[in-house]
Protein backbone atom coordinates (compact mmCIF):
# COMPACT_ATOMS: atom_id res chain seq x y z
CA UNK A 1 0.00 0.00 0.00
CA UNK A 2 1.42 3.44 -0.65
CA UNK A 3 1.63 5.98 1.55
CA UNK A 4 1.21 9.22 0.58
CA UNK A 5 -2.31 10.44 -0.54
CA UNK A 6 -2.65 9.59 -4.17
CA UNK A 7 -5.53 8.73 -7.01
CA UNK A 8 -6.89 5.36 -7.69
CA UNK A 9 -5.69 5.19 -11.44
CA UNK A 10 -9.64 3.20 -12.70
CA UNK A 11 -11.95 5.39 -10.70
CA UNK A 12 -10.05 8.42 -9.45
CA UNK A 13 -10.78 7.81 -5.84
CA UNK A 14 -8.37 9.92 -3.87
CA UNK A 15 -6.88 8.10 -1.20
CA UNK A 16 -3.80 7.07 1.21
CA UNK A 17 -4.14 3.45 1.58
CA UNK A 18 -4.25 2.14 -2.10
CA UNK A 19 -2.72 -0.54 -3.57
CA UNK A 20 -0.09 -0.63 -6.42
CA UNK A 21 -0.08 -3.42 -9.14
CA UNK A 22 3.44 -5.29 -8.85
CA UNK A 23 3.52 -5.43 -13.15
CA UNK A 24 2.46 -1.70 -14.24
CA UNK A 25 2.93 0.19 -11.36
CA UNK A 26 -0.53 1.79 -11.39
CA UNK A 27 -2.21 2.47 -7.71
CA UNK A 28 -5.72 1.00 -7.53
CA UNK A 29 -8.31 0.94 -4.38
CA UNK A 30 -9.96 -2.25 -4.78
CA UNK A 31 -10.58 -5.46 -6.42
CA UNK A 32 -13.00 -4.20 -8.56
CA UNK A 33 -10.35 -1.51 -10.36
CA UNK A 34 -7.93 -4.02 -10.35
CA UNK A 35 -10.12 -6.31 -12.54
CA UNK A 36 -11.49 -2.92 -14.76
CA UNK A 37 -11.18 -3.45 -18.24
CA UNK A 38 -8.29 -0.75 -18.34
CA UNK A 39 -6.27 -3.26 -16.12
CA UNK A 40 -7.54 -6.04 -18.00
CA UNK A 41 -4.09 -7.50 -19.38
CA UNK A 42 -2.29 -7.20 -16.10
CA UNK A 43 -5.38 -8.97 -14.13
CA UNK A 44 -5.60 -11.16 -16.48
CA UNK A 45 -2.06 -12.10 -16.62
CA UNK A 46 -2.10 -12.78 -12.68
CA UNK A 47 -4.97 -14.74 -13.09
CA UNK A 48 -3.72 -17.14 -15.73
CA UNK A 49 -0.19 -17.34 -13.99
CA UNK A 50 -2.28 -18.52 -10.51
CA UNK A 51 -4.11 -21.18 -12.56
CA UNK A 52 -0.74 -22.67 -14.46
CA UNK A 53 0.75 -22.72 -10.87
CA UNK A 54 -1.98 -24.48 -9.44
CA UNK A 55 -1.72 -26.64 -12.05
CA UNK A 56 1.49 -27.06 -12.18
CA UNK A 57 1.57 -27.96 -8.37
CA UNK A 58 -1.42 -30.24 -8.80
CA UNK A 59 1.00 -32.38 -11.42
CA UNK A 60 3.76 -32.37 -9.28
CA UNK A 61 1.95 -33.80 -6.35
CA UNK A 62 0.38 -36.30 -8.56
CA UNK A 63 3.42 -37.21 -9.93
CA UNK A 64 5.72 -37.66 -6.72
CA UNK A 65 3.53 -39.82 -5.34
CA UNK A 66 4.64 -42.29 -8.40
CA UNK A 67 0.65 -42.91 -9.25
CA UNK A 68 -0.34 -43.46 -12.46
CA UNK A 69 -3.93 -42.17 -13.31
CA UNK A 70 -6.99 -44.14 -12.41
CA UNK A 71 -9.87 -45.14 -14.38
CA UNK A 72 -12.91 -44.48 -11.97
CA UNK A 73 -14.23 -47.84 -11.28
CA UNK A 74 -10.53 -47.82 -10.04
CA UNK A 75 -11.06 -44.96 -8.36
CA UNK A 76 -13.89 -45.85 -6.76
CA UNK A 77 -13.21 -49.64 -5.71
CA UNK A 78 -11.00 -47.71 -3.05
CA UNK A 79 -14.63 -46.58 -1.78
CA UNK A 80 -16.59 -49.76 -1.46
CA UNK A 81 -17.67 -50.73 1.98
CA UNK A 82 -14.73 -52.74 3.42
CA UNK A 83 -11.89 -50.55 1.81
CA UNK A 84 -10.29 -48.19 3.96
CA UNK A 85 -11.62 -44.38 3.29
CA UNK A 86 -10.75 -41.08 4.20
CA UNK A 87 -13.94 -40.10 3.18
CA UNK A 88 -15.41 -41.69 6.47
CA UNK A 89 -14.39 -38.57 8.70
CA UNK A 90 -17.66 -36.62 8.01
CA UNK A 91 -19.77 -39.95 8.34
CA UNK A 92 -22.10 -41.15 11.21
CA UNK A 93 -21.30 -44.85 12.11
CA UNK A 94 -24.87 -45.61 12.73
CA UNK A 95 -26.46 -44.72 9.37
CA UNK A 96 -23.12 -44.68 7.09
CA UNK A 97 -24.62 -40.85 6.08
CA UNK A 98 -22.90 -37.12 6.79
CA UNK A 99 -23.35 -35.99 9.62
CA UNK A 100 -25.56 -32.82 9.50
CA UNK A 101 -25.56 -29.81 11.45
CA UNK A 102 -28.89 -29.42 12.22
CA UNK A 103 -29.58 -32.99 12.91
CA UNK A 104 -30.50 -32.25 16.17
CA UNK A 105 -32.06 -35.18 19.13
CA UNK A 106 -35.62 -34.37 18.80
CA UNK A 107 -36.27 -34.57 22.36
CA UNK A 108 -33.90 -31.28 22.57
CA UNK A 109 -35.41 -29.79 19.60
CA UNK A 110 -39.04 -30.43 21.32
CA UNK A 111 -37.65 -29.29 25.06
CA UNK A 112 -36.36 -25.91 23.11
CA UNK A 113 -40.07 -25.69 21.16
CA UNK A 114 -41.29 -26.45 24.58
CA UNK A 115 -39.27 -23.86 26.58
CA UNK A 116 -39.65 -20.92 23.72
CA UNK A 117 -43.83 -21.36 23.78
CA UNK A 118 -43.95 -21.46 27.53
CA UNK A 119 -41.61 -18.13 27.59
CA UNK A 120 -43.82 -16.63 24.66
CA UNK A 121 -47.12 -17.23 27.46
CA UNK A 122 -45.16 -15.82 30.02
CA UNK A 123 -44.45 -12.17 28.30
CA UNK A 124 -47.37 -9.54 28.65
CA UNK A 125 -48.86 -9.04 25.20
CA UNK A 126 -47.89 -4.96 25.77
CA UNK A 127 -44.39 -6.32 26.55
CA UNK A 128 -44.03 -7.91 23.11
CA UNK A 129 -45.61 -4.23 21.51
CA UNK A 130 -42.95 -2.61 23.31
CA UNK A 131 -39.97 -5.07 21.52
CA UNK A 132 -41.51 -4.64 17.94
CA UNK A 133 -42.25 -0.82 18.33
CA UNK A 134 -38.50 -0.35 20.05
CA UNK A 135 -37.24 -2.30 16.73
CA UNK A 136 -38.96 -0.23 14.24
CA UNK A 137 -41.35 -2.58 13.41
CA UNK A 138 -44.73 -1.64 15.19
CA UNK A 139 -47.52 -4.14 15.55
CA UNK A 140 -49.79 -4.03 12.62
CA UNK A 141 -50.00 -7.81 10.94
CA UNK A 142 -48.85 -6.44 7.61
CA UNK A 143 -45.66 -4.55 9.01
CA UNK A 144 -44.89 -7.66 10.76
CA UNK A 145 -45.47 -10.33 7.59
CA UNK A 146 -43.49 -7.73 5.44
CA UNK A 147 -40.23 -7.75 7.72
CA UNK A 148 -40.21 -11.46 7.69
CA UNK A 149 -37.61 -12.97 4.75
CA UNK A 150 -39.05 -15.50 2.50
CA UNK A 151 -38.17 -18.53 4.47
CA UNK A 152 -39.44 -17.15 7.70
CA UNK A 153 -43.08 -16.51 5.36
CA UNK A 154 -43.08 -19.89 4.34
CA UNK A 155 -42.43 -21.21 7.93
CA UNK A 156 -45.05 -18.78 9.34
CA UNK A 157 -47.76 -19.83 6.99
CA UNK A 158 -46.68 -23.64 7.32
CA UNK A 159 -47.15 -22.78 11.38
CA UNK A 160 -50.64 -20.96 10.72
CA UNK A 161 -52.09 -23.73 8.80
CA UNK A 162 -50.74 -26.68 11.04
CA UNK A 163 -52.69 -24.27 14.36
CA UNK A 164 -55.58 -24.16 12.04
CA UNK A 165 -55.68 -28.19 11.28
CA UNK A 166 -55.41 -28.54 14.93
CA UNK A 167 -57.65 -26.20 16.04
CA UNK A 168 -60.93 -27.24 13.88
CA UNK A 169 -59.65 -30.64 13.84
CA UNK A 170 -59.04 -31.05 9.99
CA UNK A 171 -56.74 -33.78 10.77
CA UNK A 172 -59.14 -35.90 12.09
CA UNK A 173 -60.84 -39.09 10.76
CA UNK A 174 -64.67 -39.51 10.62
CA UNK A 175 -64.43 -42.85 10.18
CA UNK A 176 -64.03 -45.01 13.22
CA UNK A 177 -61.89 -48.51 13.01
CA UNK A 178 -64.22 -51.29 13.01
CA UNK A 179 -64.78 -53.52 15.93
CA UNK A 180 -62.75 -57.06 15.68
CA UNK A 181 -65.73 -59.44 15.88
CA UNK A 182 -64.70 -62.66 18.06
Amino acid sequence: MVGASSQCAFCSQLGSSLYVCPRCQLNYCSLRCYRNEKHRECSEDFYRRCVENELKNTRHESNSGGNKPQTFEEFMSNFLPGADSSLDAGMSNEEGEPLDSDDEDVEYLDKVNDSTLAEFDCVDETEIERRLTAMGIGTDPEQLYAALTDSEKAAFVRLAEQMQCAEFGFGDSVFHPKPKSS
